[in-house]
């Protein structure tokens, strides 16, 4: 025993012996003694095993020896700890023994050998890392959210008068294996090459490795065809037969950890026209459609554009399922240049058409004309539409058709008003009795006719036609007495005239007999 320990235990047995100590008193004074002589804990001579002193205390006559065990002790699986990231974690340090250590707390220990406290919980509330006594024989370490920093060497410390008890443990912080933001689905374009990416996250790194369609993919037969990258693995020039299910697998062998990620693979397609927009005609008020279709893979989403202006489908605007513009009562102003785009996640195309919107001919201007026999006479036909109708003439009751595209009677012409694309008319020259008749103005285009009468009225003198004179007979009833006869005149004017055998006209002269019955004018 050492000297030093040996003259102390003599003094207190000593005292005991003389009465000046109670058995207690002796026993506290013999721990005291333990504990002066135990302030080089480390030293191996005097007891100490990790966080823990063993030691006796000498009996006597009344009393018998008795051994002290005091301890701090970190409760753990083990004295190298993992802990994974961004999980919480505790540690409990606990001492025990006779007597037990008090004052327990908690220090880190850095690399270079320096501690830093760590603060109470109730001191320090939103520290990722803080210190929660439980008891005054335990004290836990409590991790609110693992960091990567926080990995490391711990000490646990308890006291005795004038003893430094201790006992540590090292986090070691790690990551599950986890796939970030891999997506289960993805997708490259044909005949391109494309990596399908695979977001392993882990602490340690984890090794990676794929299959397709239920085959490893390995160096073996990795070919032209793929490359493995820490990320992902890159396949070339993509075909068709490149599509189906890829299975990402990451491996951690120093933690005994295996998951796997499966992506389901598609091969896109740029879209291709199957109906172009083409130019496209409709009548106002009239519903129409223009075409745009397209293949590709997936199949493509569908916009309209008006000039610069996208469309938005309303109750006029409609985009069909399979990519057609519908329009609902044309009118003047959906006239104009229409641009359809077709789009994938492949590609996209476009094709601009014109919409024209047919207005149906109408006819403005038409009046009838008066002249005297041997005048000119003039009618002219105006009408609108889209496009500019095609206008010409036809005497009521005739089949042939007078316009500037055909021969013409000699005195008939046919012109286009100067300045006036959409006015035509018809001159009769010296016009006479035969040209006194309703004219038909047609007006078409594509979207429909139109038709108006005019008339042409001569002016011209009374005259007696060749019915206007006829031979009437009637018969003798007595040699002095025949039967009553009506005679009746047709003469033509224009202005028209009419005659009466009893009551003459301003424009008619009375019946009178010459040598023979006349009519005259």
């Amino acid at each position: 025993m050492n000297p030093m320990l040996l003259c102390l235990s003599l003094v207190s047995i000593l005292n005991f012996a003389a009465g000046q100590l109670s058995p207690e008193e002796y026993r506290q004074q013999q721990l005291r003694d333990f504990n002066f002589q135990n302030i080089a804990p480390n030293d191996p001579s005097r007891g100490f095993q990790g966080g823990r002193f063993t030691g006796l205390i000498p009996g006597d006559g009344r009393n018998p020896a008795q051994m002290i065990d005091s301890r701090v002790e970190v409760i753990a699986s083990s004295k190298r700890l993992e802990m994974a990231l961004l999980k919480g974690g505790i540690v409990s340090c606990r001492s025990a023994g006779t007597p037990a250590p008090t004052s327990l707390t908690w220090v880190r220990v850095h690399p270079d050998g320096a501690t830093e406290d760590i603060p109470l919980r109730t001191q320090s509330p939103r520290s990722n890392v803080r210190v929660e006594p439980v008891s005054q024989s335990e004290i836990r370490l409590d991790f609110a959210r693992i960091r990567e920093e926080d990995s490391g060497r711990y000490r646990c410390m308890g006291f005795l008068p004038q003893m430094e008890f201790k006992d540590e443990i090292e986090i070691i912080t790690f990551q599950e294996i986890n796939f970030g933001l891999t997506k289960a689905t993805q997708y490259g374009r044909i005949y391109t090459d494309a990596k399908i990416y695979c977001d392993v996250d882990s602490i340690p790194v984890a090794d990676v490795s794929w299959e397709f369609n239920g085959a490893t993919v390995n160096n073996e037969n990795l070919g032209d065809k793929f490359d493995i990258a820490q990320d992902g693995i890159l396949v070339k020039n993509l075909t068709l037969e490149d599509e189906g299910e890829y299975l990402c697998r990451a491996v951690v062998l120093s933690r005994n950890k295996n998951e796997r990620f499966p992506i389901h693979f598609i091969v896109t397609i740029p879209p291709t026209w199957l109906r172009e927009p083409f130019l496209t005609e409709g009548v106002r008020g009239q519903d129409i459609t223009m075409p745009c279709e397209a293949g590709g893979k997936p199949a493509p989403d569908y916009l309209w554009f008006k000039g610069t202006m996208g469309i938005t489908p309303n109750d006029r605007y409609q985009v069909l399922a399979g990519g057609d513009l519908r329009i609902r009562g044309l009118t003047a102003a959906d006239g104009g240049l229409y641009r359809c785009v077709a789009r994938n996640m492949a590609g996209e195309l476009s094709k601009s058409a014109e919409l024209i919107v047919l207005e149906p001919p109408r006819i403005i201007e038409l009046q009838n004309r008066t002249v005297d026999i041997g005048e000119d006479a003039l009618l002219v036909c105006e009408a609108t539409g889209n496009p500019t109708p095609t206008i010409k003439w036809r005497k009521i009751n005739e089949y042939k058709f007078y316009n500037t595209g055909s021969p013409n009677p000699d005195d008939i012409e046919v012109y286009m008003m100067e300045g006036r694309d959409n006015a035509l008319a018809l001159r009769v020259r010296s016009a006479q009795r035969v040209h006194l008749s309703n004219y038909t103005c047609f007006a078409e285009n594509k979207a429909g006719i139109d038709e108006k009468n005019a008339k042409i009225e001569v002016r011209f003198q009374p005259y007696f036609g060749p019915q206007a004179i006829r031979v009437f007979y009637t018969w003798m009833i007595t040699e002095n007495r025949g039967a009553p006869v009506n005679l009746t005149c047709f003469p033509e004017a224009f202005p028209s005239s009419a005659s009466t055998r009893s009551t003459p006209t301003p424009s008619t002269s009375p019946w009178h007999r010459p040598s023979r019955t006349t009519c005259s004018t």
